[in-house]
């Protein structure tokens, strides 16, 4: 059994190096992961055998290419940019990152360094920090946009948050409405008698 990463580009190291990185810490005892590389390509193998607990991993680093149709793009985009607005949404929002949040932002007014002021104040923005996730999400899948180079990378870079950004403005506003109707509902209720009383 292996899993075989290929990556048909000759900027393929960063994605590869990732990818070795990550294999590196699974627990595959007596596997690789080995590189193999050519002058415009790179494979990456790992070996185990049936015993090993192998994972599926040729999704999670796969080398998106412009040769995909527009179409398969925009497919690609915007199920990566949901990832990034769920992933920001859930740190800068969430009531289950409220003590670290909040902590992040008294850091962001109260340190005296500019830097970890800023380094702070991207927690608690989710449109900082949709960019920082998007970083992270190209690094690990090598999704490019319109272009098979590093064009491709540079506009990925602000289109996935720009359009993750759109989602999380669009959960807010049916939060909003939910909380809304939720609170109509709630005063309609208090309005009617109660199951006990009778009405004269």
């Amino acid at each position: 059994m292996y899993i075989a990463i290929h990556s048909s580009d000759s900027g393929c190291d960063t994605i590869a190096f990732v990818s070795v990185v990550f294999l590196k810490m699974l627990p595959l005892s007596g596997c690789g992961p080995y590189m193999l590389r050519g002058r415009d390509s790179c494979l990456l193998i790992v070996f185990g055998t049936e015993k090993t607990p192998l994972l599926s991993m040729g999704g999670v680093f796969s080398n998106f290419s412009s040769d995909m149709g527009m179409l398969e793009q925009i497919f690609y985009l915007v199920g990566l940019s949901l990832a990034v607005a769920s992933i920001a949404w859930t740190v800068t929002q969430e009531e289950i990152f409220a003590e670290p949040r909040s902590y992040c932002a008294d850091q962001s007014k109260k340190a005296q360094n500019l830097l970890v002021r800023k380094f702070f104040y991207v927690f608690t923005c989710e449109y900082c920090f949709s960019h920082w996730v998007t970083l992270f999400i190209l690094l690990i899948t090598g999704f490019r946009f319109l272009y098979d180079d590093f064009r491709g990378y540079f506009l990925a870079f602000f289109v996935m948050p720009w359009l993750a950004n759109q989602w999380m403005s669009l959960y807010r506003r049916v939060r909003v409405e939910i909380k809304y109707e939720n609170i109509l509902a709630t005063k309609e209720k208090k309005k009617l008698p109660k199951s006990g009383e009778d009405t004269q």
